[in-house]
């Protein structure tokens, strides 16, 4: 769930590797800001429907606050799920006016410096082979999937911490590395493109679009996230704006990103 985590650590090393490279390291500025606020958002949407059901869960305890009005649980449930239901219809929404931001609208934003790279796949071959590698994903993510307790009893590891640090860093590893690779050669706007890129699809897309299947499958899937999950959330989302403000940076910015990544991953190691 926490999708702008690995984010930190793919942008963190681009912006390090970049900087060692370059001494200060510029991308676009407003399609930099139009990706945060649309991360903000997300952390938002999430956000609210986790800290409802965290004062209701309160108030429903064995010593409730006597200013409380508790009602009954099921009632509970079935409001925090309407309203995680809503929020993921609204959340769809604005992914789908990034798309057309992105590709239509302000697609030179994104384009930044690669104007005249030669496509070495043609349309229909590169549609194919996605569709070819998504279908091989799906399979291999099941397997992975259903091992995770094993691995976690044998490991002593946490599930959060495999889920949340180790599958994400091993399942993004290309992806994290072309980040660093073009952040090298000074292109950050394909660079960060590529970091924040999947955080917004996950956090804009596929958690929303999970609570809708639920929802027309009979699944009751919420967006109820544990409090520590929630916070994490937050604290990624706003630092990873704050450093990237001024759509600027070097390799000490890349640093506080690592460290944050690294705080998170040992508090999820310990948990």
């Amino acid at each position: 769930m926490i999708c702008p985590t690995h984010a930190l650590g793919g942008a963190g090393c681009s912006f390090f590797l970049g900087g060692l490279f370059n001494s200060v390291q510029t991308f676009n500025a407003v399609s930099n800001r139009a990706c945060s606020s649309l991360l903000m958002l997300a952390c938002i949407g999430i956000s609210i429907p986790s800290a409802a059901s965290m004062i209701l869960r309160n108030a429903n305890s064995p010593t409730p606050d006597p200013d409380a009005d508790p009602l009954d649980p099921e009632v509970h449930e079935r409001w925090i799920l309407e309203v995680s239901r809503g929020t993921a219809i609204i959340l769809l929404v604005c992914y789908m006016c990034y798309l057309a931001f992105q590709l239509k609208t302000h697609s030179y934003l994104f384009k930044g410096d690669d104007d005249d790279a030669v496509p070495m796949l043609t349309l229909g071959t590169s549609i194919g082979l996605l569709t070819v590698i998504t279908a091989v994903v799906a399979i291999c993510s099941e397997f992975l999937t259903d091992s995770i307790k094993d691995v976690s009893k044998q490991t002593h590891l946490s599930e959060a911490f495999i889920g949340l640090i180790i599958l994400p860093i091993a399942g993004n590893a290309c992806e994290h590395l072309t980040a660093c690779i073009v952040a090298m050669r000074n292109k950050m706007d394909l660079s960060m493109g590529v970091a924040v890129g999947s955080s917004i699809q996950i956090a804009l897309f596929a958690i929303p679009f999970n609570v809708v299947v639920g929802w027309a499958t009979g699944h009751p899937f919420s967006l109820d996230f544990t409090p520590f999950a929630a916070l994490v959330l937050v604290v990624c989302v706003v630092n990873a704006n704050f450093v990237t403000a001024d759509a600027t940076s070097h390799w000490l910015l890349g640093v506080q990103l690592i460290a944050l990544y690294c705080l998170v991953s040992v508090a999820y190691f310990y948990q």
